[in-house]
């Protein structure tokens, strides 16, 4: 199924758009502020965010291969996981929740004293790390290569 163009600029005062199926789609009402152009003008956008993403995933193969191991099967505010991939390990620790949350990694998923690249979604691009602790702010994710 091929899914029609997007809406690539705020060019248009049509309360529609049709895809490239001619099926008829409603835009939101804020279109001329929330558009591909302003989008690529923004260095914190969703577009930029997933731009840095895919170049991340896209560089380190343990995004994609590897051996997964979980790490918080039991926790419900905390999604953690490594995989390691050849001599790369990618660690990923997330906050599901509006709070403030410290998880403390567990000792088997390796040394942090090696992290070579690293990405969030908070823009600052701060993380928190004391020891094996992450501080984790408010829907905060976290991904983390180190070598052995």
């Amino acid at each position: 199924m091929v899914i029609g163009d997007v809406l690539r600029t705020s060019a248009t005062d049509e309360d529609m758009l049709c895809t490239a199926l001619t099926y008829p789609m409603s835009t939101m009402g804020d279109y001329k502020e929330w558009n591909v152009a302003k989008q690529q003008e923004d260095p914190h956008s969703v577009l930029s965010f997933w731009k840095a993403m895919l170049a991340f995933r896209k560089k380190h193969l343990s995004c994609t291969y590897g051996i997964y191991t979980p790490y918080s099967e039991n926790d419900e505010r905390v999604f953690a996981y490594t995989k390691e991939y050849k001599n790369e390990r990618l660690v990923v620790v997330m906050n599901f929740t509006k709070e403030d949350v410290k998880y403390n990694l567990p000792e088997d998923a390796g040394s942090l004293d090696q992290v070579t690249d690293q990405i969030g979604n908070i823009p600052d691009g701060k993380v928190t790390i004391n020891g094996r602790v992450f501080e984790l702010r408010p829907y905060e994710a976290v991904s983390l290569i180190y070598s052995d």
